[in-house]
């Protein structure tokens, strides 16, 4: 009956991330975790390895599908969490590699996704994904150099008379620090003596308007 009832969630689970209701897939998987770790913890000695090891594997998969869900309703602290838990059963499952990977991108942890994407690479097993592994290994590679140095050519960009989809940038904090100003509140100000003209923080906008 358990192996049934686990059948139906995982599946159900399945569908409901393709649909894209991921509140509702995050509902059914951790179901389906909660009774997969229940049997593995009540699993004796003498049960099947293959069927223990199927179903570690199955467990692995609902966690990264659990994070890929979380990921995409911006919950990045659980998905990491998920990530990490599917990677403690399988240490190059690639879907979590890769999923934990863009976390870090949209976190601006450039080097922490470099790594991850790293990893995926070099364990990847279908070739048909390494083109878009490898992709995202050069847009972290851009990215944690911008926010390493400050340099940021948009020369291309601005020559183009700013036609076209503004450049991916990182975050990037120079010589500043934010504290508290002698007039009034906290101010931001600079560490060192600059030159006029010295970048000093690039960061996503909050809010814009004409």
């Amino acid at each position: 009956m358990n192996e049934e009832l686990m059948q139906q969630l995982r599946s159900k689970a399945t569908e409901l991330l393709l649909r894209e209701e991921y509140k509702e897939s995050i509902q059914v998987y951790s179901q389906f975790i909660t009774l997969c770790q229940n049997h593995l913890s009540n699993a004796h000695e003498t049960s099947d390895p293959d069927e223990l090891t199927k179903l570690r594997k199955s467990l692995c998969l609902a966690f990264s599908n659990r994070a890929e869900a979380r990921s995409r309703l911006r919950d990045f602290f659980q998905a990491i969490v998920d990530c990490d838990q599917a990677l403690e059963i399988e240490k190059t499952h690639f879907k979590s590699l890769l999923c934990k990977g863009k976390i870090f991108l949209n976190l601006h942890r450039y080097s922490n996704a470099l790594d991850c994407f790293k990893l995926a690479l070099s364990n990847i097993q279908n070739n048909g994904n390494s083109e878009s592994v490898n992709g995202y290994l050069e847009i972290c590679k851009k990215l944690e150099y911008q926010s390493r140095t400050g340099f940021f050519d948009l020369s291309d960009w601005v020559l183009n008379g700013f036609r076209g989809k503004l450049p991916e940038m990182a975050e990037y904090i120079g010589s500043v620090q934010i504290k508290k100003s002698d007039y009034s509140g906290r101010g931001l100000f600079v560490t060192k003596n600059m030159e006029a003209g010295t970048l000093l923080l690039v960061t996503k906008a909050i809010a814009t308007g004409r």
